[in-house]
């Protein structure tokens, strides 16, 4: 499996569970990341792999939501990092049926979407509002200089 480390990360309703994996080549000189995001009440428990390029140093969980941000750069001691959010659901085009003028409804398909990237940012801690949608992104410690 090659795998360097792995934590899991428990979104706070139970609902979601994702795994950071980070690997290495057989060489071991080489780190990449994937996020294993279980979809716990779902029957079979069903899970998706998302590929990050880059070096994963934070990953949170919405408390009330289906939506977790990750903190990554392509070094993992850079100052200067890019911040993406996702979400564990992503909106359907509406179909439009021949012959009539209104379209079907969007739908929600339970697939991982990728909301934003914020790049550039100078922050090492996530801090989700305990009823969720609200963020705070944060440089603390020493690596905050």
């Amino acid at each position: 499996f090659n795998v360097t480390k792995c934590s899991l990360v428990w979104q706070e309703n139970g609902e979601y569970l994702g795994v950071k994996v980070t690997r290495h080549t057989k060489s071991k000189k080489t780190l990449y990341n994937n996020l294993e995001l279980f979809r716990v009440n779902e029957p079979g428990i069903p899970v998706e792999m998302l590929d990050v390029k880059d070096a994963v140093m934070a990953f949170s969980w919405e408390p009330q939501g289906s939506r977790f941000a990750i903190i990554h750069a392509e070094n993992p001691t850079s100052t200067k990092v890019n911040v993406t959010f996702y979400d564990m659901f992503r909106m359907s085009e509406p179909e439009k049926k021949k012959g009539k003028k209104k379209s079907t409804g969007k739908e929600l398909i339970a697939e991982v979407n990728k909301v934003e990237t914020l790049e550039g940012k100078q922050c090492n801690c996530i801090f989700w509002s305990p009823a969720g949608r609200t963020i705070i992104l944060a440089a603390l410690g020493d690596s905050a200089s």
